[in-house]
Formats: structure tokens, C-alpha cells, sequence
């Protein structure tokens, strides 16, 4: 009796919370786009950001490309096939990136402190995940709108000319090079 009682309790909780048992899919991650970046270019920002599109290189394209051939062609003897499975999983599992939400808020804060330093001050990112499953592509999109960047057009340094003279030579020589000018 206290058996059965168990049971329907564990029943209950998978029914009630099945993401806790059993984890949500994966999705993995094919491109990563940036909408509305002119200060930096795609490049720059996919180097600050942790989600990164799967990417094979060329002996894995190779070996991808081999071992999907051989998966297809059912003359191919019975130990081949089953290497190339192995092979093609085993490249596919230690090249994946898959999508996750926390990291993407995590890429936006990063891209939020990145335009800050650069005087992107009212800088705004947002983060989209679109799964296309029409063509099996899913894309990350970080949308940002970079706004004005601040910017220095003229420093003013007051009592500078209280100091020793050869302190305010030297001054007066770099004010001379630079914009900024002694009040």
C-alpha cells in the first residue's frame, strides 16, 4: 500500500514538473547574427561573446561528409558503418554549441559593458533565438542599437599656473600638442 502511495506521488511530480526530471531539449546553435553593430565589426563582438555557432573544420567536414556517405550506402560492409556512426557522433558531440539562456543574458551584459567602455553609454542590446525548423537552422541574434558616443572635445586644467615655472614649461609644452588649455 505505502508502495502504491510512492508511486503515485512520483508519478505526480513527473506529471507536475517533468523539466525537473527530465531536462529540456538542446538546440544547437548554427549562426550568430549581430543587427545594427557600426563600431565594431561582427568579428570584433563574436570574439567577446561565449555563444558561438558549431563550427567543424576541415578534416571534420572531411570525415563528417565520408562517414554520411558511408551511413547512406547499404553495400558498405556492417563494421564500416558502424565505426563511421561512432566517428560522426563522436565529432558532432565535441563541436556542438547549443543555446542557452543564461549565457546569452551573460553575452548581452558583455556587449553592454564592452559599448560602455567605449563610450557607448546609452547603448542597448537585445537577444533573440530563432529556430528555423523549416531549413534546421537556428540563429542567435544580438540586436543593438549603439546610440551617441560621448566623447572629449576640450579638458580645462585651473591653477596650473601656481606651479614652479619649469613645472609649467613642461605643461605649457604638451598643452601646445593637445586640446586642452590652461584657464
Amino acid at each position: 500500500m505505502w508502495q502504491s502511495r510512492r508511486l503515485r506521488v512520483v508519478f505526480f511530480i513527473l506529471w507536475i514538473f517533468p523539466s525537473i526530471v527530465f531536462p529540456s531539449e538542446q538546440w544547437e546553435i548554427h549562426q550568430v547574427v549581430f543587427v545594427g553593430n557600426e563600431f565594431f565589426t561582427d568579428e570584433q563582438l563574436l570574439a567577446v561573446v561565449h555563444l558561438k555557432p558549431t563550427e567543424y573544420g576541415i578534416v571534420d567536414q572531411f570525415l563528417l561528409n565520408f562517414t554520411h556517405l558511408v551511413l547512406r550506402t547499404p553495400q558498405a560492409p556492417k563494421w564500416l558503418r558502424n565505426i563511421s556512426w561512432k566517428v560522426e557522433e563522436e565529432i558532432r558531440q565535441a563541436r556542438r554549441s547549443f543555446y542557452n539562456p543564461t549565457v546569452a543574458e551573460s553575452d548581452r551584459q558583455l556587449l553592454l559593458q564592452l559599448y560602455n567602455a567605449y563610450g557607448f553609454h546609452d547603448a542597448d542590446v537585445t537577444v533573440r533565438f530563432v529556430r528555423d525548423t523549416t531549413h534546421h537552422l537556428n540563429t542567435v541574434f544580438f540586436e543593438i542599437w549603439e546610440g551617441q558616443r560621448a566623447t572629449f572635445d576640450t579638458i580645462v586644467l585651473r591653477g596650473l599656473s601656481r606651479l614652479q615655472p619649469q613645472c609649467n614649461s613642461a605643461f605649457s609644452t604638451f598643452l601646445s600638442r593637445s586640446a586642452i588649455s590652461l584657464l
